[in-house]
């Protein structure tokens, strides 16, 4: 998505939060659009993914493939934003998004090892 287009979206979220919470907008960088807010964004978009794949895919047995595709995904999203107006690829936003991939494929193996949701 070109920069102009996630920018209005970041100051959209950033509005809402900030109109829903009543927090003040000084020096807050979760609130800023730019910083902790799109981070938080894309961490939880992988988290999403991690969940999905660890239940399609399962674990242990799958464990390379659940993190070689999250390890995949998040490169080639980076690597599209090379070819996007006004965006750039940075290695940290590819650890932020393996690390969400992380987050959720640990918490459904958590949940899953506890409560037998797929047989």
């Amino acid at each position: 998505m070109p920069a102009d287009i996630s920018g209005a979206f970041s100051g959209w979220a950033k509005d809402l939060i900030n109109s829903v919470f009543h927090f003040w907008n000084g020096s807050g960088a979760a609130l800023n659009g730019d910083g902790v807010l799109r981070k938080i964004a894309h961490a939880s978009e992988f988290a999403a993914l991690g969940a999905l794949l660890t239940l399609l895919l399962g674990i242990p047995g799958k464990l390379f493939h659940v993190l070689f595709y999250g390890m995949t995904t998040a490169l080639i999203d980076e690597t599209i934003q090379l070819f996007s107006a006004g965006r750039a690829a940075r290695v940290t936003d590819v650890w932020i998004d393996f690390g969400g991939l992380c987050v959720g494929l640990a918490l459904t193996a958590l949940i899953r090892g506890r409560v037998k949701l797929i047989d």
